[in-house]
């Protein structure tokens, strides 16, 4: 799917609700429980609220992302299903691909985040972080995480390191047991 031009600046967005931020213990036991990949999703989004406004959950195939889960107001889910970044473009998502661990921006510096942005329907500066998630030393997915124009939490870094990899023990958790019910 094309992602729409950006405007060339927008007022501010506005405040985004307060919505208490689950904590990482919460996260961690739905991952450690959880028995397929829609269950890891449904704990990485759940993460996500009160952290981030907007949330895109993409799965890797080769070269690309392809949006697989959606959160946030104003997002059309089956607009969504049809979108694919290049992860060989210059982009956040590259970025953070590229160095296997999550990476924050203040603004969208190529022109697939400012498109990316436009998509979501969020400023063109908002602040965005995007985290890769590794089964096997592959990465599977990629989380990709916006506030609009207000700042993310200092420890936000620190928190996705450490969920990124509860996730990669959880795949671990299902393959192992894939694996175990076909022996």
């Amino acid at each position: 799917m094309a992602l729409p031009e950006p405007p060339e600046d927008a007022p501010q967005d506005p405040e985004p609700p307060y919505h208490p931020a689950p904590g990482l213990m919460h996260v961690e036991e739905l991952l450690m429980r959880a028995s397929s990949r829609e269950r890891i999703a449904e704990a990485l989004l759940w993460f996500c609220e009160g952290r981030f406004s907007t949330t895109l959950l993409f799965t890797v195939h080769g070269h690309y992302a392809d949006a697989w889960h959606t959160q946030g107001e104003g997002i059309d889910a089956r607009k969504a299903a049809s979108l694919s970044v290049d992860l060989r473009e210059p982009s956040l998502l590259q970025a953070a691909h590229d160095a296997g661990k999550p990476v924050l921006s203040g603004r969208a510096q190529t022109p697939i985040d400012r498109r990316l942005l436009a998509f979501l329907g969020m400023h063109p500066r908002s602040k965005t972080t995007a985290m890769p998630i590794t089964v096997k030393g592959r990465i599977v997915n990629m989380l990709y995480g916006s506030r609009g124009t207000w700042p993310m939490r200092d420890t936000i870094l620190g928190e996705l390191e450490r969920i990124a990899i509860l996730a990669s023990r959880a795949y671990d958790r299902l393959l192992l047991q894939a694996k175990n019910i076909d022996s």
